[in-house]
C-alpha cells in the first residue's frame, strides 16, 4: 500500500494501468490497494481548476465571529451563488473570545458582479470583526511523505528551532520545487456542460464516467459516455487542471490554519517551508498567504509555540 500511495502522490493523474507499468506491479494490485487506501484513509485524487479560463475569480474573505453567532448560521449571513465553502475554527481558551472563519467564493469575471460581491461582503462589517478578503492568485496542494516511516511522523527539528522562514532560506534550496497553478486569465471556449464536468473533477479527478453522466442528468443534460470521454480529453488538452491526492488519518489529526500579509519574497519562502510538511494546501493572495496544514499530535505544540 506504501508503495501505491507513494505512487499516487507523484503521478495523481494516472490510471490504473499507466501507473501499474510506471512502478512494474500489475493493474490490479494498483487497482486493489487504491480501494484499499479509499476505504482506511478516504485517499482521493481532486483537482484544482484554472478559474480565470473559466471566467471567474477567487476570492477569499477571513474573519472574527462574535461567540453569540452559532457557526451553523455562518451561511446564513454569508449567503451568496457563488460561494464556495466556509471553513471555521476556535482560538483562545475562554468561548466567549468566539471564533474565526473563512469563506471561499468565486466570482464572474464581470464588473457588476464584481462590485455586487465587494459590496455585500463590506456590509457584513457590523456583524464581524476584522473582517478582511483577497483575490487568489495562484494554489498549491500537496502531500510530503518522507517524513513518515509507516508508523510515526517525525520533522527536520530545524524547522521549529529555527521558525518557518529561517528554515526555508537556509534549507529551501534542497527542497523539491512546489507545483504552483496560478490562475490565467485569458478565457477558454467553454459551455455549461464543460463548467459542470470542471466542477465535478475538482471533488473527485477519478470519477467514472457513469458517474459524471448522472451529475449531468441531474441538470438536464444527456450524453454519451464516449460525449462525455471526448469533452474530457479536450478539457485536460487545455491544462485546465492540476491533479492531486488527499487523505485523512495517518495520525494527522489536527489542521491549521493562518493567514498571513506579507511580500513576496517572504510568501515565496512560506509556501517553501510548509511544503515539508505531511499534507499541506497553500492560496497565494494578493497581499499574502493563507496556509493550511495537517500535524501530528506531537508536532501541534511545536508549531504554536
Amino acid at each position: 500500500e506504501r508503495k501505491i500511495l507513494d505512487a499516487y502522490v507523484q503521478y495523481p493523474d494516472y490510471s490504473y494501468l499507466r501507473l501499474a507499468s510506471k512502478i512494474n506491479v500489475a493493474d490490479t494490485t494498483v487497482r486493489y490497494n487504491f480501494r484499499q487506501l479509499q476505504r482506511k484513509i478516504s485517499l482521493t485524487v481532486q483537482s484544482a481548476v484554472d478559474l480565470g479560463r473559466l471566467k471567474l475569480r477567487h476570492f477569499i474573505v477571513f474573519f472574527r465571529v462574535p461567540s453569540q453567532i452559532p457557526r451553523d448560521d455562518l451561511a446564513h449571513y454569508l449567503e451568496c451563488p457563488y460561494r464556495i465553502s466556509i471553513t471555521s475554527g476556535f482560538f483562545g481558551e475562554l468561548a466567549n473570545q468566539g471564533y474565526w472563519a473563512w469563506a471561499s467564493f468565486w466570482i464572474p469575471d464581470q464588473e457588476r458582479a464584481l462590485s455586487i460581491f465587494k459590496r455585500e461582503i463590506l456590509s457584513l462589517k457590523p456583524w464581524f470583526h476584522e473582517l478582511t478578503y483577497y483575490e487568489v492568485q495562484s494554489k498549491t496542494t500537496g502531500v510530503n511523505l518522507t517524513f513518515f516511516d509507516n508508523r510515526q511522523w517525525f520533522f527536520d527539528e530545524n524547522v521549529f528551532a529555527q521558525g518557518l522562514l529561517e528554515f526555508a532560506r537556509e534549507w529551501g534550496h534542497t527542497f523539491p520545487p512546489i507545483k504552483e497553478f496560478s490562475y490565467h486569465y485569458t478565457p477558454t471556449q467553454f459551455d455549461r456542460i464543460d463548467y459542470l464536468l470542471c466542477m465535478d473533477l475538482t471533488r473527485s479527478y477519478r470519477s467514472p464516467l457513469s458517474d459524471l453522466q448522472q451529475t449531468l442528468q441531474y441538470y438536464g443534460y444527456k450524453l454519451s459516455k464516449s460525449g462525455i470521454s471526448m469533452r474530457l480529453k479536450r478539457l485536460r488538452e487545455e491544462q485546465l487542471f492540476q491533479p492531486s491526492v488527499a487523505f485523512r488519518g495517518l495520525g494527522l489529526p489536527n489542521f491549521l490554519t493562518y493567514l498571513i500579509e506579507c511580500d513576496a519574497e517572504t510568501r515565496e519562502l512560506l509556501a517553501l517551508a510548509i511544503s515539508q510538511f505531511p499534507q499541506y494546501f497553500i492560496s497565494i493572495l494578493d497581499d499574502g498567504i493563507l496556509l493550511a496544514i495537517s500535524l501530528p499530535d506531537g508536532a501541534l505544540s511545536q508549531f504554536l509555540f
